[in-house]
């Protein structure tokens, strides 16, 4: 097998490249002989696709440009083998701090990140047993190979030299133009367009079309499929006179904050989510306000360098409206991740929050999970949903006093308490989870709402609604599964089987009574949503009427991006 390489994200001759890789050792006889491959060149020409051989050793390699060295087996080791249970290696900068590795063999290593520069690392490893033979593997899979670990594809980067091109010009194909010309806010990957691998995660570029037209700027995902996010749109970066400059990190964040300024002002809720990822023009960032914390989401590779600047002016602002200093925890919520237990939530700012942290909804009280107490799980949840307000007060303007509820799939029951709060008569909770019951139950006591109109049932919730007697009704229902699940052996999602829940969710609707029903798929679009209720409608033999029930203004989104929603939810009353 060759050995695969890369180049620095500086320009570099072949000859200059060579010598690195394989010191005193005839560059121009490898040339020569056919043994240098291109393997990844970025588009850089018809004469450099993968598998084409090198001949020219006066050729400028692409920065970052990847390759395929025949002569692998009589090279020297690129950088000396760790030696001993604790060593340290130059990798490109990671996104968590620390983490446990477990590896095949009952062993494990740690590692720790000791300084950050710019695009490098310096890590500490620790290593168990065979755990040192796994951490150069286990660091390409973290997509930072060691720097002069050829063998696994590390860059030959010299000290000083960046890793990857800081910024530069991205070809796209046509259709990839007419999407984001039709608004769409992602790069996915295709054929036709140019590999991104020579750019850093975060990296912002200029996409260009086959014709050399601007198509705006966008900051590099560079996942499997999402290569990268748009930053500005075409025609903001043109240099024409008038063309305004494209909004910084600080003034993107403040304006978010300024939508939800009238919100926050009003004291109807402490928990506001401030920053919605795209729609606030802040790619992969996602920010909630819980009381005094905030809670700052990276969800994508894209938003890496966002995350510190935009946190820094919300918390800002937080603390200047509650006259105290705000707390800022960061969660990095990216997919996908290497294998481990990798630090993934932490406090960067201010003060430890109280526990329990209690946000407040009118006159109801949750207690909230930031994930201190866990940080090597990136929970996207808290216990606590703030884009379902809206819809929380939708069921409850429609309680009937004395009226009978039930709510599926629980949670932590905020529907319930929304549902007592307006007057219901009887709620019955479902959920499998034990602790998200006993979290329920906590909410209700602390809202006062706790007693014999409310029961909570651990079970499965579609068994449960299943095997509901015929003549049993309830005035309203609200369904809000998880997008999939199992239950002992059993498994079920969202796209196959929300269907038949509907179904007999409307065969227990009592005459106008209503059936919230919330789908979190981000493959089943509001259309195929609506589909399904008129199919299960149809089978129930009941006449509805589908209203849709959106996700709250503060989780808004862009049109023609439904990858970005909150989630997809439709309010069903029974006409008859």
């Amino acid at each position: 097998m060759p050995l695969e390489f890369r180049a620095p994200g500086v320009a570099l001759r072949i000859d200059e490249l060579l010598e690195r890789a394989r010191p005193s050792r005839g560059a121009s006889r490898v040339v020569r002989e056919g043994r240098l491959r291109w393997a990844r060149t970025f588009g850089a020409g018809a004469a450099w696709q993968p598998g084409a051989e090198v001949r020219d050793l006066r050729a400028s390699a692409p920065p970052g440009a990847a390759f395929w060295l025949d002569d692998a087996s009589d090279l020297p080791p690129a950088s000396p083998a760790p030696e001993g249970d604790t060593f340290e290696l130059e990798l490109p900068a990671l996104p968590w701090r620390s983490g446990v590795v477990p590896v095949r063999g009952g062993s494990r290593f740690t590692f720790e990140v000791i300084e950050q520069s710019g695009d490098r690392a310096r890590v500490r490893f620790a290593c168990e047993g065979e755990g040192a033979a796994r951490v150069r593997s286990w660091a390409a899979q973290a997509g930072a190979p060691a720097i002069g670990d050829l063998a696994h594809g590390g860059t030959l980067a010299g000290l000083g030299e960046p890793l990857f091109a800081r910024d530069g010009t991205l070809r796209i194909s046509d259709a990839a133009a007419r999407a984001l010309g039709r608004g769409h806010p992602w790069l996915t990957r295709d054929r036709e367009s140019e590999d991104e691998g020579r750019f850093a995660p975060g990296a912002l570029v200029e996409l260009r079309s086959r014709a050399g037209d601007s198509r705006g700027r966008a900051r590099i995902e560079g996942g499997p499929q999402l290569v990268a996010r748009i930053w500005s749109a075409r025609g903001a970066e043109e240099s024409r006179a008038g063309a305004r400059k494209p909004a910084s990190i600080e003034e993107r964040a403040l304006r978010a904050f300024a939508r939800r300024e009238k919100l926050l002002a009003s004291g109807e809720t402490d928990a506001v989510r401030l920053v919605h990822g795209e729609a606030d023009a802040l790619p992969g960032l996602f920010v909630d306000r819980f009381a005094s914390a905030l809670r700052v989401i990276v969800a994508g590779r894209a938003a890496l360098p966002l995350w510190e600047r935009a946190s820094a002016v919300l918390a800002s602002a937080l603390a200047k409206q509650l006259g105290a200093e705000a707390s800022a925890l960061l969660v990095l919520a990216l997919r996908p991740a290497p294998p481990g237990e990798l630090e993934c939530v932490r406090l960067v700012a201010g003060p430890t929050p109280p526990e329990p942290l209690v946000v407040s909804e009118g006159a109801l009280r949750f207690r909230v999970d930031l994930g201190l107490g866990e940080p090597v799980r990136a929970r996207p949840g808290v216990g606590f949903f703030t884009d379902q307000r809206a819809n929380r007060q939708r069921v409850a303007s429609r309680v009937r006093a004395g009226g009978r509820y039930l709510n599926l799939f629980a949670h932590t029951g905020a529907f319930s308490a929304a549902l007592l709060a307006a007057g219901a008569g009887d709620v019955t909770s479902v959920d499998l989870s034990a602790p998200y019951l006993a979290q329920l139950e906590e909410n209700l006591e602390r809202a006062g709402l706790a007693g014999e109109r409310h029961r909570s049932v651990r079970r499965d919730a579609r068994r449960f609604v299943a095997e509901l007697p015929d003549g049993e009704r309830f005035d309203g229902i609200v369904l809000d599964p998880p997008t999939a699940a199992a239950a002992g052996r059993s498994f079920w999602s969202a796209r196959g089987g929300l269907g038949e829940l509907v179904e007999h969710c409307l065969r227990h609707l009592a005459p106008r009574g209503f059936l919230l029903v919330s789908c979190n798929d981000r493959s089943v679009r509001g259309t195929q949503l609506r589909e399904v209720i008129a199919a299960a409608a149809a089978c129930a033999a009941t006449p509805v009427r589908v209203a849709d029930a959106a996700p709250s203004p503060d989780s808004p989104n862009l049109r023609g991006f439904p990858e970005g929603a909150a989630f997809k939810g439709l309010l069903v009353e029974r006409a008859r």
